[in-house]
């Protein structure tokens, strides 16, 4: 792969320089301006740093010097902002905030923005800890940041040029949906399929809705098709045609329901789903409670 040898490569010139482990003060670095990661649970950080204060930082933090450093003036000396930013390893850097630590180890590297920002991607990817949205928004900033080609990004984020357009589309959501689509959870389908509707709001009812009843992709794309196709009345005998798409919708709505009451009542459901061309195969296991001897 041209980018992933083009980073190796990268690293290579860099060999001697990253070898030695500088500890910095922790105040000194910031988290870089192109970050990729917007959302880091408070659980998964609490974990990390407890890991920290009984073992240290074992892995040192991958940052660069900033291209500009701020600075401000006062009795005739320059004061100066942080001097590096992250390329990985924020995570381990917040942690350290967290802790108060005065100062953290780090190997430094000398990439570019755009190196850094393909740096940071390509580590979150192979850690697979970074949303569809996170990466999504990676691929953008390279192509309109750094001047990346679509080929390009789209192999950064392991993806073929068609697939990173679809994307794309996601991206046009406003803040308040992407924040939401992130604490879902829900997959990149159902999201393909929520983004068909125009109103926001309907969106955001569909979102709650798919991740509240636990919706499939394909329930939650014919819930889409209901909304979009819905129910009507004819002129005649004023008598309610339903499509049958919605009788099925209502269908998987009251069963989802039904199955949260219940796995509640702490009985266990298995269901699987096959999607055929013209029909769709539900299979259910209900786990019997064990009889009292």
């Amino acid at each position: 792969m041209y980018l992933l040898s083009k980073i190796k490569n990268a690293k290579k010139e860099n060999t001697v320089r990253e070898k030695k482990i500088y500890y910095l003060p922790t105040g000194s670095i910031i988290p870089n301006p192109n970050r990729t990661r917007h959302t880091v649970g408070n659980v998964s950080l609490s974990k990390l740093s407890d890991s920290i204060q009984k073992y240290g930082i074992l892995q040192p933090i991958l940052i660069r010097k900033r291209d500009i450093i701020p600075f401000v003036e006062a009795g005739g000396e320059r004061i100066y902002s942080e001097k590096y930013e992250i390329v990985a390893g924020e995570r381990r850097w917040l942690a350290a905030m967290m802790l108060n630590l005065d100062e953290v180890p780090c190997i430094i590297t000398d990439a570019d923005a755009k190196l850094s920002l393909e740096m940071s991607l390509t580590e979150n990817i192979q850690r697979e800890n970074l949303h569809f949205l996170e990466e999504t928004e990676g691929a953008s900033k390279l192509i309109r940041g750094f001047g990346a080609d679509a080929y390009e990004a789209a192999e950064i984020v392991s993806l073929t040029k068609s697939s990173l357009a679809n994307r794309f589309r996601l991206l046009r959501l406003e803040d308040e949906e992407k924040n939401a689509i992130i604490r879902s959870g829900l997959s990149e389908r159902h999201m393909t399929a929520i983004s068909k509707v125009d109103c926001k709001e309907k969106r955001l009812s569909l979102l709650e809705q798919a991740s509240s009843a636990s919706m499939s992709a394909p329930e939650t794309e014919r819930a889409v098709e209901e909304l979009l196709h819905p129910a009507y009345k004819t002129k005649g005998d004023e008598k309610r045609k339903v499509s049958v798409i919605s009788d099925i919708g209502f269908f998987l709505n009251s069963l989802n329901r039904a199955i949260n009451v219940l796995e509640s009542a702490g009985i266990k459901v298995y269901k699987s789903e096959i999607d055929h061309e013209n029909e769709l195969e539900i299979n259910l296991k209900i786990k019997k409670r064990a009889k009292k001897k």
